[in-house]
């Protein structure tokens, strides 16, 4: 999860938005703590990204460009590409989180017969 806040403020904080946004990838995925942290993250999250959203111009150039060593659209960049590619980050990822979800609500339930 920390992971997705990183991408949205990366992307579409920095590139569409024009934010200088100092980020460490590898430390998003290897960040712990409560979940219910998350929950005014990720609703800090939601409400930046709306007002980077309304502020971009789609057609027009990042407003900075992604560093070297980030993976993106291979094709040229506009906003709205970028802002493509933070929904497609987003619901990949989303999608996994679903299929680890489904994974441990498998090992969690009982057993056929022992109840």
């Amino acid at each position: 999860m920390v992971h997705c806040l990183g991408v949205a403020n990366y992307w579409a904080g920095g590139l569409v938005a024009g934010r200088h946004i100092e980020r460490d990838r590898d430390a998003e995925f290897l960040a712990t703590g409560p979940v219910a942290q998350l929950g005014p993250l990720v609703a800090r999250a939601k409400a930046q990204l709306a007002a980077d959203v309304a502020a971009a111009v789609p057609e027009a150039p990042p407003r900075r460009q992604p560093d070297a060593e980030y993976k993106g659209p291979p094709e040229p960049l506009t906003q709205g590409s970028v802002l493509l590619h933070v929904l497609e980050e987003l619901c990949q990822h989303h999608g996994q989180m679903e299929i680890i979800r489904d994974a441990l609500l498998v090992e969690a339930r009982p057993a056929p017969g022992s109840h």
